[in-house]
C-alpha cells in the first residue's frame, strides 16, 4: 500500500527535515519526566492516558490563551492566528503520521504503537482520512480572512504551496515562526525519525482525541460569539465526517447543515456518532498496545509533553486587556465588529450616519414592550449580581442536562425521543 504524502512547501521544508532526536535543542523535550509512580500500568493504555495527562491537561486548560479561546474573548484577528499556528502543527504531525504508516505497511512492526497508529489512519484498515484537520484548517482560515476583508497578498508575497491566502498577519508564522511553534514541529521530527516513531500516538491522542471532544464545545462557542451563520463555513476544523460510508460533509456535534426531520441528525445521535468515533479510536490503542506496560508508559510520558507543547502553543496568543474587553462583554468588540459588517444597514457608511441611524431606532415605541414588562433588570436591582439572566439559563441548562443523563439511563435506547425535547429547549436557551 502506498500512502500519499502532503507535499511541502519549501518555507516550511526546513521545519520537518529529518532530525536525530540527540540534536534537538527544544527545551521541553529534556524537562524532567512525570512521575508515573502512581499509575497502575496493567490498566488500558486508554485509561493510562486520562489519568496520566490530568495535571498537564489542566496546565493546557488554565492558560490564558486556552481560557480566551473557550470563553470567547479572543479577538478574531487573534483567533487567525491560532488557527494558523494549529495549520502548522496539523500539517507536520499529518505528514509524519503517514510517513511511519507507509513505513509501518511495508515492514513486520513489532511495536504495538506503530501497529496502533497502522489501525487509526492507514485508509486500508482505518480513518485516517476523517480524522484529518490540516484541510479544514486551511478552509477556515481562507474564511475568516476573507470574513475580515483582509486584502489578498500580491503574487510575489504569496508563499507557494500554502492553500490558503498569506497577508503579513499569517505571513511571518510561517517564514519565521516562533520558537515555541517551531519547538513543537522539531519535536514531531523529530520523533518520526527515532528508532520509537509510534511515539506519534500520544500526539495524535492528545489532538484528535481533543477535537472530538472540547473541540466541539469550542465550535459552538466561536459560532455564537463571532455570530457566524449556519455551516457551513468558520468551524471546518472542528467538524467530522460523521457518515459510517464516509462521504458526508463534515458536522460538528452542535451544529450541522440540516435540521431535524429534513436529513439532519438529532443531537442525541451526533454524540452517539462522536463517542463511537472516540471508542474505536481507544479501542484501536488498546488492542494494538496491549499489556506492554513500559510502553504505556511512555506513551503516557510522550502525551504529558504534547500537552506541554500545546500550553506553548496557547502562550503565543494575546488575550484582549481587561481595559479593551469590559467584565461582562466578552467578546462583544468583535461580536459587534461582525454582526455590524454582516446585519447593520449602513455598516460601511461614516460612523456619524451609523450613530443617528441607530439613534432613531432607539427613540422608536417598542412593539414588545408588554413582552418585557416583566424581564428582570438586575442594573435596576442593586441585589441581583449583573450577570443573573446568565446564571438562570446556565442553572437550567444544567437541570436539562441532569434529567436527559437520568431519563437515558432509564429510558436506555427510548431515550432518544427525549433528547429531542432537550434539544429543543437547549436551543431556545442558545446553547445549541
Amino acid at each position: 500500500m502506498t500512502t500519499p504524502s502532503i507535499v511541502l512547501p519549501p518555507e516550511m521544508v526546513e521545519m520537518h527535515a529529518p532530525t536525530p532526536v540527540a540534536q534537538s535543542s527544544t527545551p521541553i523535550i529534556t524537562a524532567p519526566q512525570a512521575d508515573l509512580s502512581s499509575l497502575d500500568l496493567s490498566l488500558p493504555l486508554s485509561t493510562l492516558l486520562k489519568s496520566g495527562t490530568k495535571i498537564a491537561h489542566a496546565d493546557a486548560e488554565h492558560s490564558p490563551g486556552a481560557i480566551a479561546l473557550a470563553t470567547g474573548t479572543l479577538e478574531l484577528s487573534e483567533y487567525v492566528r491560532y488557527l494558523v499556528f494549529l495549520w502548522v502543527v496539523y500539517r507536520v504531525l499529518e505528514d509524519k503520521l503517514d510517513e511511519v504508516v507507509a513505513r509501518g505497511s511495508t515492514s513486520s512492526s513489532t511495536d504495538g504503537s506503530v501497529d496502533a497508529l497502522y489501525a487509526l489512519w492507514s485508509d486500508e484498515k482505518g480513518k485516517g482520512r476523517m480524522l484529518r484537520r490540516s484541510d479544514g484548517l486551511a478552509e477556515d482560515i481562507i474564511y475568516y480572512l476573507d470574513y475580515l476583508n483582509i486584502p489578498a497578498p500580491s503574487s510575489e508575497r504569496q508563499l507557494d504551496s500554502i492553500p490558503f491566502p498569506t497577508p503579513d498577519l499569517v505571513r511571518d508564522i510561517i517564514t519565521s515562526p516562533p520558537s515555541d511553534l517551531q519547538a513543537f514541529t522539531d519535536h514531531l521530527t523529530s520523533t518520526s525519525a527515532s528508532p520509537h516513531p509510534g511515539r506519534l500516538l500520544a500526539h495524535a491522542y492528545v489532538r484528535y482525541l481533543g477535537d472530538l471532544s472540547g473541540g466541539q464545545l469550542v465550535a459552538a462557542k466561536i459560532r455564537r460569539v463571532y455570530s457566524l451563520p449556519p455551516p457551513p463555513g468558520g468551524t471546518a476544523f472542528y467538524e467530522f465526517d460523521l457518515d459510517e460510508e464516509g462521504n458526508g460533509r463534515g458536522v460538528s456535534v452542535y451544529k450541522q447543515g440540516g435540521k431535524e426531520g429534513e436529513g439532519g441528525d438529532t443531537l442525541y445521535e451526533r454524540k452517539k456518532k462522536v463517542e463511537g468515533i472516540k471508542n474505536w479510536f481507544r479501542d484501536c490503542m488498546d488492542m494494538n498496545v496491549g499489556d506492554d506496560e513500559a510502553l504505556k508508559a511512555e506513551l503516557v510520558q510522550e502525551a504529558i509533553t504534547s500537552f506541554r507543547l500545546s500550553t506553548r502553543i496557547f502562550s503565543l496568543l494575546q488575550p484582549p486587556s481587561p481595559s479593551t474587553t469590559p467584565a461582562g462583554s466578552a467578546g462583544s468588540s468583535t461580536m459587534g465588529t461582525l454582526q455590524q459588517r454582516r446585519h447593520v444597514p449602513g455598516a460601511n457608511e461614516p460612523a456619524a450616519s451609523v450613530a443617528v441611524e441607530e439613534k432613531s431606532k432607539s427613540e422608536k415605541p417598542s412593539t414588545s414592550s408588554s413582552l418585557n414588562r416583566n424581564k428582570i433588570n438586575p442594573a435596576e436591582n442593586p441585589y441581583l449580581p449583573a450577570n443573573t439572566e446568565r446564571m438562570i439559563k446556565l442553572g437550567l441548562l444544567v437541570f436539562v442536562v441532569v434529567a436527559y443523563k437520568v431519563m437515558s439511563y432509564l429510558m436506555l435506547e427510548e431515550g432518544e425521543g427525549f433528547d429531542r425535547a432537550g434539544s429543543r429547549l437547549a436551543k431556545l436557551l442558545g446553547y445549541d
